[in-house]
This record gives structure tokens, C-alpha cells and sequence, in this order.
């Protein structure tokens, strides 16, 4: 094939552009899914990288669409967060880890199935596909399908028991001692009120009015002091229960992740690195083989073989 503009050379040119865009386009398609993928791993508040300073910091993991929807929300306030918020951003960035598995698990099933522009293309399908090692991503794919809904369900349980529980404390038990103290207050304000009409007009209306808004100030009182009373209780234990059981959702997480990475998928993995290990070295050889001939072919345009100078040196003898 080196040997100049040979049919053979022409022959074999035209095979390896054929496969170059058979391989632009399959990995072409891939490339998408894949960086989807990654991303879902490690996303920030900015849709960057962990670490990257020019997007922010995030907190990364398949922890961060719970935490970033939720717990980022209950530190700004927003509408859609502690403030009484649906949860709707917080389901959407869990289901999007969920979705990126399942993505990428298709996208690494369709390769070798992406539409073709010619039917050359298409009939180099099936061979291609078998070189690249396509007959052993279904495994992979099943995999990674369960790993999403292991991180989907992760996502939800860490919704539940670490948002969830902080957004009930601020929104329910310290917003109570709020509204409790507004009352106290408001009940206050209509006790001096009454008090002070009472010593300007006095009368029996006027003292049974007084003695309603005592009665009315002791009861908010008692349910100011019951609020005081409850946060300061549940304060004590929140955030140590949320963590907790965040820290035992994890704990399932990885078991059950390990179990379908490992176990399930140890032959799968076995064949895998087989098939590559006897693909790497065929391509070393390969590689060595094209570059003695390339040598020797650039050895015989550049001068005189090494068989020509063997015979020249026959007959100088």
C-alpha cells in the first residue's frame, strides 16, 4: 500500500475514509450522551465543572440536584423553595441524573445503528460495530439503567429526609414561633389599647373588654412559649436526624451500585477486558508491521534498496 499510487493503495485508502466517517458518526453520536453523563455526575449552579472557578463552586456528586433545588433554595428563600415552593426543581434536577443514565445506556446500544447517507455505510454497520466491541456494551447499558434508578431513588430519599426535614423546620416550626410572636404582639398592642380606654372611660364594658384582652394576651403567650419551646426542642436533633439518615441512603446506595457493578456485571467486565487486551495488542502489531513497511518503502524512494546494495557489493567482490 506504500508503494505509491497503487490500485491496492487506492483500494485500501478508500476502505479507511469509509470507515473514518462510518467512526465520525457513531462516535459523533455518542460524544453527546457521554458528556451528558459527566456532567450529570458533577454538576454546579452554573451547569460547569466541580472545581472550575469560572462557573462556581458546586456541590457536585449525585448529591447536588437534591442539595442545589433544595437546600440552596432554603438559604435564599426563594418562591419555589422554603417559601412554600412545590418541589417542582427539585424532581427536575433528580430526574435528570436518572435520564443522563439512561442516555447514555441507549447511546452506547445504537452504536452502529445511526442512519447512514449510503448504502456502504449501512452494510459496514454490523462489521464495524463488531470491531469497535459494540456486542459487549449491553451489559454496560442494563447497568448503568439500574444505577440511574439506584441515583434516582437516592436523589428523592436525600430529598426527603435532609430537605424535606430542614424545609419543615423553617417553614413549619420556626415560622410558627413567627407567627406565634406576631400574635403576641398584635394581642399585647389590643391589651395596652384596652387598658388605656378602660382608665380614660372605665365602666363595666370597658373592664369586661380589659378582661378579654388579658385572656386573649395570657392564651398567646402560652402558644408563644409552646412555639419557643418546640423549635428549640427539634433544633437539637434536625439536622443531626437529616444527616443521618442522609449519610444511611448513601450507605444503600453504594451497596446496592457495588452489587450491580460487581457481581452482575463480573463476567461482562471479564470478557470485556479480553476483547480489549487481544484488540490493543493486534493493534500494536499492526502499528509495527505498517511502520517497518512504511520505513522500507521510504528506504527504497529515497535511494538504493538494501537489496540493490547487497548485489552491488556481490559483484564488487
Amino acid at each position: 500500500p506504500f508503494e505509491g499510487d497503487t490500485p491496492a493503495f487506492e483500494r485500501a485508502r478508500a476502505r479507511h475514509d469509509a470507515e473514518n466517517r462510518w467512526l465520525v458518526r457513531e462516535f459523533g453520536a455518542l460524544l453527546g450522551a457521554s458528556r451528558s453523563y459527566a456532567k450529570s455526575l458533577a454538576p454546579t449552579s452554573g451547569g460547569g465543572w466541580v472545581g472550575d472557578a469560572s462557573e462556581g463552586v458546586g456541590l457536585g456528586g449525585m448529591l447536588a440536584g437534591a442539595l442545589q433545588a433544595g437546600v440552596e433554595r432554603l438559604a435564599v428563600g426563594d418562591r419555589n423553595g422554603a417559601n412554600g415552593g412545590d418541589g417542582v426543581g427539585r424532581v427536575g434536577a433528580l430526574g435528570g441524573a436518572s435520564s443522563a443514565d439512561a442516555a447514555f445506556a441507549n447511546a452506547l446500544e445504537r452504536v452502529g445503528t445511526v442512519a447512514a447517507s449510503t448504502t456502504a455505510d449501512e452494510e459496514m454497520a454490523g462489521p464495524m460495530a463488531a470491531a469497535v466491541g459494540a456486542q459487549l456494551l449491553s451489559p454496560v447499558a442494563d447497568a448503568l439503567r439500574e444505577i440511574g434508578t439506584l441515583r434516582n431513588s437516592l436523589g428523592r430519599r436525600v430529598d426527603e429526609c435532609l430537605v424535606g426535614r430542614i424545609r419543615r423546620f423553617v417553614d413549619d416550626d420556626l415560622a410558627a414561633v413567627a407567627t406565634a410572636k406576631e400574635k403576641f404582639e398584635r394581642a399585647r398592642r389590643d391589651c395596652d389599647a384596652a387598658r388605656a380606654h378602660f382608665l380614660r372611660v372605665g365602666g363595666k364594658d370597658a373592664n369586661d373588654a380589659l378582661d378579654s384582652a388579658r385572656e386573649a394576651l395570657e392564651a398567646s403567650r402560652a402558644r408563644l412559649a409552646l412555639a419557643h419551646t418546640h423549635a428549640e426542642g427539634v433544633r437539637r436533633y434536625v439536622l443531626l436526624e437529616a444527616t443521618r439518615e442522609t449519610m444511611t441512603a448513601l450507605r444503600r446506595f453504594f451497596d446496592d451500585a457495588a452489587s450491580v457493578v460487581g457481581e452482575r456485571l463480573r463476567d461482562a467486565m471479564a470478557a470485556s477486558e479480553e476483547y480489549e487486551t487481544a484488540s490493543r495488542a493486534r493493534a500494536e502489531m499492526n502499528m509495527v508491521g505498517a511502520a517497518s513497511a512504511a520505513a522500507s518503502a521510504l528506504a527504497c524512494r529515497g535511494g538504493v534498496s538494501e537489496e540493490e546494495e547487497e548485489e552491488d557489493d556481490d559483484g564488487d567482490g
